[in-house]
């Protein structure tokens, strides 16, 4: 008979990972949550319709790309090399503008917001070449770059989510409830206020809620959680078994011998942490190395279209 009134809160996993918490519970938390992990993830992940705009956007641009090509090559007899000819047909930069603005729009706004606060960052410094390739009579080279650039940062957010969907799932194997003996009574706890010493009961089907050894019963469970092999293997009175492992047959009783914290699984977790930890602080010094080489390019440039048509009396052009 389980005393409901020992039942902290309601948690459930949908296929889209999220947490369903009741408003009664929304004070008290939950064992995935306290540890801070989903929220540094991103409860709601990746904003599939966004990058579904994007790579439709993409997609459209190429399509033009290789019709304005095509419109050189053909129509006009132009022999296409990046950076060393001008584009002839005034149909075609016309197209390359439209790819530009269709895809890239983004990117110039965020330049130009990012300036305006006092930070060039990389997007400035790609409308600066965009608009400088345009300029220069070479809108294919302005189109082309949007178009890479545009294509770079869907797979660096695509890696990104994918990353984050995978480590949601990963903590999502773990129960967050399970059913402890406690004074001859059957009450529901969550697991992370699992004690040293506590009798869980782990029912065929069920996930085994943290690292014990069996007491009572014998079961085959399902590792691959922890061991990557799905072969089930056999365990009985004295066996350890695992948090996030599968309770595949028979009813049994499981002595806890590492708080929640300490489990093999929560190891993993905090393993893969670590790992995404030091990619962070690789982004961190890109970043920072970027906040100056950004500004100090964009002054290089200026200065070499200036100083030419200033102190040398060159053609503008030629600085440009």
């Amino acid at each position: 008979m389980k005393d409901n009134n020992n039942i902290e809160h309601t948690h459930e996993h949908d296929e889209n990972y999220v947490h369903n918490h009741g408003d009664e519970y929304s004070d008290k938390g939950c064992s995935c949550c306290d540890g801070g992990l989903l929220e540094e993830l991103g409860h709601d992940g990746h904003d599939h319709h966004h990058s579904n705009n994007i790579v439709k956007k993409m997609v459209i641009g190429w399509i033009f790309l290789a019709l304005a090509i095509s419109l050189e090559v053909f129509a006009v007899g132009n022999d296409l090399i990046l950076g060393s000819v001008t584009i002839e047909h005034p149909l075609s930069n016309f197209i390359f503008l439209i790819i530009v603005t269709f895809v890239g729009l983004d990117i110039i706004i965020n330049g130009i917001k990012a300036l305006l606060k006092g930070n060039i960052q990389i997007e400035f410094l790609m409308t600066i070449a965009t608009v400088g390739a345009f300029v220069l009579g070479n809108g294919l080279e302005g189109a082309f770059l949007v178009l890479l650039f545009s294509l770079a940062e869907y797979i660096e957010d695509f890696a990104l989510d994918r990353s984050k969907k995978f480590l949601s799932q990963l903590i999502n194997l773990n129960p967050d409830l399970t059913t402890v003996k406690r004074d001859g009574k059957e009450i529901e706890l969550k697991v992370a206020d699992l004690k040293l010493g506590d009798v869980v009961i782990v029912k065929p089907g069920d996930k085994i809620p943290i690292d014990g050894v069996i007491i009572y019963g014998s079961t085959s469970v399902n590792q691959a959680s922890i061991t990557g092999e799905s072969l089930a293997v056999s365990k009985g009175e004295g066996s350890e078994v695992y948090g996030s492992t599968i309770n595949e047959e028979g009813y049994i009783e499981i002595k806890v011998t590492k708080t929640f914290k300490n489990t093999i699984f929560s190891k993993i977790i905090e393993l893969i942490k670590e790992s995404e930890d030091k990619k962070a602080k690789v982004d961190v010094f890109i970043n920072r190395f970027a906040k100056y080489y950004t500004p100090s390019i964009v002054l290089i440039t200026i200065l070499i279209s200036l100083i030419p048509p200033l102190l040398f009396n060159q053609p503008f052009a030629m600085g440009i």
